[in-house]
This record gives C-alpha cells, structure tokens and sequence, in this order.
C-alpha cells in the first residue's frame, strides 16, 4: 500500500513539474527482450523525444522507470542517460518474466522539461543456449599411418592406353542421278625410245670399210701356207 501511494506522489510531482514548466514532453518508448539472465530475462527499453522537445530537455536527461502490477510498483530503475541527435537514450534492465504496466518518466537535468509514458509490458521467459559438444579426445592420426591408411584404401587402377589414330577408309564417290561417272584418265606406261635411222650415205661407207677389213684380215679358219718341199740335190762322185 506504501509503494502504491509512492508511486501515486511521484506521478502527481512530475505532473506537477511539467504544469510549470511548459507542456509536457511528448515520449516514445520500445522494449525488446535481450537474453536470459538466471531466473529474470533482461530487457532493452529505448526512450525518444519528439523532435520539437529535444531543445527544452537538452543533451544530458534523467529516464526512470517503474513495473507495476495491479497497481503495485514491483520494480524501478533510474538512468542518467545523454540523448543523440535523433532524441534517443537505451538502457538495460533485468525484470522477472510476467505480464506488468510500465511507466517510463524523462525529465530534463533543469527540471524545465518532463514528459511520462505508459503502456504494457510482457516480460518472456528465455532459456539459455545449449553448450557446445566437447570436443573429441581421439588424438590425430600419425602423417605416416594417415599415408598408409589412404594408399591400401584406394584401389589400383590400370593406365589407360593412348588412342591410337583412326586410319580414314577412301569413300568412293556416289555418282549423281542422271549423271554419267567421268572415265579416269589412265596413264599410258612409258615407251622404249625409237632409234633413229642413219642417213643411208653413213651405212654405206660403214659397210664397205667393215668389207675391206674383212679381207684384209687372214682367216682365222684357214691354216698358215706351208714352205714348198726343197728338191733333193745330187752328189758329186
């Protein structure tokens, strides 16, 4: 019941403050749930400003933020957190899975400014990754027996002889309908040269001198004439 009315005061303090000091700041807020974190899930909550409040609520602002539940505030956290040019600051929380009200109030380091968001807010349960496998004790094998392990595994394959040439097979032509095949020309085999006939004069004169020669010449057929007998001569008494 104290926390409630806790809660209660510090709305009407901060609405307070925004009275006097102007109109109140218009506040966007996003909530995105990160990890786990034992028994409570961690949550990102982003506030922004609108671009027309950025100027009273300047760089350095102060961000709270309270989870309640049926009215009950169950938790609360507060930042000093710097905005960036877009107007926006990020903080992370850690709340227990569940389904609250969220209340975010920004208000300038001044307190010339302030501004209150609330929406709802549903916490989810996350589960830890899985832890890796270990990793195999199994040493490594040896480079050696890896070697030999990899030769008798693979078979033997024979080489394989080169391709030899094709030998082209002549194709004769196919002759044309309707037309008659060309004889092939085939060559005649060479002739003997012709002699060529002596003048009739050249024969003559070679004739006659073989002729004259002839008779010259003894005969190798006819025997050598012998000397004539001498005729006795008488004796003197």
């Amino acid at each position: 019941m104290q926390r409630h009315r806790r809660a209660i005061v510090l709305t009407i303090v901060l609405a307070t403050l925004s009275i006097a000091a102007g109109p109140p700041v218009a506040l966007r807020v996003e909530t995105a749930a990160v990890r786990p974190e034992g028994d409570a899930t961690v949550v990102s909550i982003t506030v922004q400003a609108a671009p027309e409040d950025r100027a009273r609520l300047g760089r350095d602002v102060w961000v709270q933020g309270e989870l309640l539940r049926r009215g009950e505030r169950v938790n609360r956290v507060a930042r000093a957190v710097d905005l960036d040019e877009r107007g926006q600051a990020a903080f992370e929380v850690a709340w227990p899975p569940g389904d609250y009200e969220l209340r975010v109030s920004i208000e300038a380091v001044s307190g010339k400014a302030a501004g209150v968001w609330v929406g709802r807010l549903v916490v989810p349960v996350l589960t830890a990754a899985a832890p890796p496998p270990p990793a195999s004790t199994v040493p490594p094998p040896a480079p050696a027996a890896a070697a030999a392990t990899r030769v008798a595994a693979s078979p033997v394959v024979a080489p394989t002889p080169a391709p030899q040439p094709a030998i082209a097979t002549p194709v004769p032509p196919t002759p044309e309908r309707g037309v008659e095949p060309t004889p092939t020309a085939v060559p005649e085999p060479a002739s003997e040269p012709t002699p060529v006939e002596a003048p009739a004069v050249a024969v003559a004169a070679t004739v006659a001198a073989a002729a004259g020669a002839a008779e010259a010449a003894p005969s190798a057929t006819e025997p050598a004439p012998q000397p004539a007998p001498a005729a006795p001569v008488p004796s003197a008494r």
